[in-house]
């Protein structure tokens, strides 16, 4: 059995034991309610041509913007997991949490056809701008880490209720996907003022490519037989591979024992410095961006961001499934493989015995095609669009309508936010969004100067400080600034005559 085969397995576990993994509360990734604080110098990530209101400001080396955020658009820990107390006594512990089939069925309802989780840290390590004349300067470095995967509605509902429902019928496993990313981004930004309404901006990416696992098409299938009831599994799927030296010579890929798969060298503090500072997966992208103001009290925003690729070349390899590629198995494989920590009557591991089982069956039976080359692997495409209205010099109001661009369709979000100044350096922000499915998303942001010294923290789902087991997003924005000839002149009408 060559390597091929157990990366082929490898892959294919990972794709199997999804189902035991996402079943873990996934909350949410944005950047909804930053805009609107528009005092915060780092308002300018989601449109380049708003202009911070000072002359010159510099980021805390290593804190000047640090970002986390979690997503899932599916169903919320408490549609999944109920308290003992809440379910029949004379079965349940009160003390305990439960999986029941019930709640499984719960959370089968609250998922669309294709469900997502996403995740997000980003951690801007250098950064300033200043202004020039009527042109305005930024520079950003940043250390980025994204990830995403999708699973499809009905390989869950195969998972949780078996074949009954797909006799004859085949699944599509098009939603089911993953895709992981960490660059290093070096942004140079610019805006200046074309007339007294419009104003213009970009930022220029140069981008480092550090690790990737890309599945850049899925269009395989299960097909559940109307006779015997098995299933055939048909490969279609093109995967991009891009690991650490400390990964890629490790025995997860190459050891000739299947039992040792998974293992994964321990990195030394040279195998780190090796990875940090690889610079041969170059890319670069765009941000572009304007503003207009069509009065007094309205301004207009719109801008694209991360319209740019990655291409990577090193330690690359890209899998591909074979034209005759197939696989056929029985029962309930799916819910066989998320019997975490359940033994059958001899006491033996029932999810060992069903890998065990599994793993040469994938070997004998699959066929992949794996060569090392370069990918170009594209960022993911945002929109904002914007409206603000001022009130007074310290009161207004702003509507964001934001969109990702992934598997080939648009992800919307709508905010609504009021933003308030409190004397002349405090700033606060308070917002409402819809994205994910999602309708509790209350949001919060504060920005505060003193003196030079700019701190800010901004959340666009609060609420989860609350009720954690019934929300599904989750985001943190915070940093600190050091700000010089801060302007706190803003036209608008007053509100009280």
């Amino acid at each position: 059995m060559n390597h091929l085969k157990y990366k082929l397995i490898l892959a294919f576990s990972i794709i199997v034991c999804q189902f035991g993994l996402f079943n873990k509360q996934a909350m949410s990734q944005n950047d909804l309610t930053l805009q609107s604080i528009k005092i915060i110098p780092q308002s300018n990530f989601t449109n380049p041509a708003l202009r911070p209101p000072m002359k010159f400001y510099i980021g805390l080396p290593g804190f000047s913007s640090f970002y986390f955020g979690l997503n899932h658009n599916g169903f919320n820990y408490r549609n999944l997991v109920k308290e003992g107390a809440d379910l029949d006594p004379t079965i349940y512990s009160p003390d305990s949490t439960y999986i029941t089939t019930e709640s499984e069925n719960e959370a089968l309802s609250k998922m669309t056809k294709k469900n997502f989780i996403l995740a997000k840290v980003n951690e801007e390590i250098l950064s300033g701008g200043f202004q020039y004349q009527e042109h305005f300067f930024t520079v950003s470095l940043s250390e980025k880490i994204d990830f995403r995967y999708g699973y499809p509605k009905d390989l869950m509902n195969l998972a949780i209720n078996g074949n009954a429902e797909f006799i004859g019928k085949t699944i599509d496993l098009d939603g089911l996907n993953f895709d992981f990313v960490h660059y290093r981004e070096l942004s140079l930004g610019w805006s200046r003022p074309v007339n007294e309404q419009l104003i213009v901006g970009g930022h220029l990416k140069l981008l480092t490519g550090l690790s990737n696992l890309w599945m850049k098409k899925n269009k395989s299938t299960i097909a559940i037989d109307d006779l015997n009831f098995g299933h055939t599994a048909i490969p279609d799927y093109t995967l991009y591979m891009t690991t650490p030296d400390f990964i890629n010579d490790s025995v997860s890929f190459y050891n000739d024992s299947i039992d040792k798969m998974g293992g994964i060298r321990e990195p030394t503090s040279s195998d780190i410095k090796s990875y940090m500072k690889n610079f041969k997966n170059f890319g670069a992208a765009i941000d572009l961006g304007l503003t207009y103001k069509v009065n007094e009290e309205i301004d207009l925003g719109v801008s694209f961001l991360d319209l740019g690729y990655i291409k990577f070349k090193k330690n690359t390899q890209k899998f591909s499934s074979k034209d005759d590629a197939n696989f056929a198995f029985d029962g309930y494989f799916v819910k066989n493989a998320i019997l975490l920590g359940r033994k059958d009557q001899a006491g033996d591991s029932i999810q060992k015995i069903y890998f065990d089982q599994l793993k040469d069956s994938i070997a004998n039976n699959f066929n992949t095609v794996s060569s090392n080359e370069s990918y170009w692997y594209p960022l993911t495409p945002k929109i904002y669009l914007s409206g603000n209205y001022t009130f007074t010099e310290n009161d207004n109001a702003g509507l964001l309508i934001r969109s990702e661009i992934f598997n080939r369709k648009l992800h919307p979000s709508v905010t609504l936010s009021y933003n308030r100044k409190i004397g002349t350096y405090v700033s606060l922000a308070a917002s409402y969004s819809i994205w994910n499915r999602s309708y509790t998303n209350f949001g919060f942001g504060f920005a505060a100067n003193g003196g030079p010294v700019q701190l800010y923290v901004v959340t666009d789902n609060l609420t989860v400080l609350f009720i954690p087991e019934k929300s599904k997003n989750l985001t943190v924005h915070a940093g600190i600034n050091f700000i010089f000839g801060y302007q706190n002149k803003v036209k608008g009408k007053p509100l009280i005559k």
